[in-house]
């Protein structure tokens, strides 16, 4: 039996799941692919991709542990995204057609994933808010209050949606500035 640590889905016939462990940069789907499964990851993290015209890859989501991801798929056809492991992951792979059953017919299980769904929307607000700060030193600092920086430079340099060299400079001036401090190679505190 897969044992999610979230109440949610363990009440779920969980004999459906499909629990897989990925390596980095491994697909878990293609944009395109026809809808089967809502992901949640156990540990690690997943990205979404869009490919823009000239083949450049640009992560519009970040799941880690403890989230889902591919909400969407619950109602289309086909995924809008690549997912891609960011580094290895143990993920779970949650039918579609059990999640739409639990919704028909467990009202609690439907309030629970809407409110589920309501605090991934919150915190995808807050990262668009850091997105649109202009200064990459304010950006990086703000990232780092919200516990974006989890992993390494190039990591947060992602998820604050700037070079690695950006910020890393950012990083070294606050750290000059006295807004942060260094405890050793790519680790800080505000």
């Amino acid at each position: 039996m897969i044992s999610i640590m979230i109440d949610l889905f363990n009440r779920l016939n969980s004999e459906t799941f499909v629990q897989r462990t990925v390596s980095k940069g491994q697909l878990v789907f293609h944009q395109g692919d026809a809808t089967r499964y809502l992901v949640y990851v156990l540990s690690g993290a997943l990205v979404l991709l869009r490919h823009k015209s000239d083949g450049e890859e640009v992560i519009v989501h970040t799941a880690r542990s403890g989230e889902t991801l591919a909400e969407a798929a619950l109602f289309t056809d086909h995924y809008h995204c690549d997912c891609k492991a960011a580094e290895e992951t143990e993920l779970v792979l949650l039918p579609l057609a059990v999640i739409r059953n639990a919704m028909r017919e467990d009202q609690v299980f439907a309030q629970d994933f809407i409110a589920h769904l309501c605090h991934q929307i919150i915190s995808l607000r807050t990262r668009l808010e850091l997105v649109a700060i202009t200064s990459a030193k304010e950006r990086v600092f703000a990232g780092l209050t919200e516990g974006l920086h989890t992993g390494t430079i190039r990591e947060l340099a992602a998820q604050v949606h700037l070079t690695p060299e950006a910020t890393n400079r950012s990083l070294a001036q606050l750290v000059k500035d006295g807004r942060l401090r260094k405890l050793g190679r790519g680790r800080y505190r505000v």
